[in-house]
């Protein structure tokens, strides 16, 4: 599959084609307006996307059997994502080509909630709610629909809620 987006005069500007696997997982991302780098990304046996290489100098070729060859080809980051049973991330470890591998953990609790995200402790109200993400504070109304996010004192986004459709008042930028 692939798609290109023209200019008027029919030049082309920006493409990408794409390779699926069976279940309709994207296998990798060519992008023609980058020399035909793109990114390309593995699957464990229940689909779950567990890692990517991001900027591969050749994505098909990763893949060219069907099953991620974890760095054949130049890539700028290798990116894995490893879970619990569950499905929570327990930690993303990211190696650039060459380099050496950086990782941020995870932590959950019995509510399948992330508490921490490397260093950053997050809380969430009675509701399930995220209030408190280590940066920011996010404010809810009764119907538990994100009515307010501040970064310290900074208002990031305000927004009234009714019943038609939620509209945004305030949006920081």
């Amino acid at each position: 599959t692939s798609v290109a987006h023209v200019d008027s005069g029919s030049t082309e500007f920006a493409g990408f084609g794409y390779d699926y696997d069976k279940m309709g997982n994207p296998l990798f991302e060519t992008r023609s307006h980058d020399g035909g780098k793109g990114d390309v990304y593995g699957y464990d046996e229940a689909y779950r996307l567990t890692g990517a290489l991001i900027g591969s100098d050749d994505p098909s070729n990763e893949v060219s059997d069907g099953v991620w060859d974890d760095g054949d080809e130049d890539y700028v980051d290798k990116v894995e994502f490893n879970m619990d049973d569950v499905s929570n991330r327990t930690s993303v470890v990211t190696t650039p080509d060459g380099g050496q591998s950086s990782t941020v953990s995870y932590t959950s609790n019995s509510l399948n909630q992330y508490t921490a995200i490397g260093q950053a402790n997050r809380s969430h109200d009675d509701n399930g709610n995220l209030i408190d993400d280590g940066t920011c504070d996010f404010s809810f109304d009764y119907r538990n629909n994100l009515v307010e996010v501040m970064e310290g004192e900074t208002v990031i986004m305000e927004a009234e809620c009714c019943v038609a459709r939620p509209r945004v008042i305030h949006v920081a930028g």
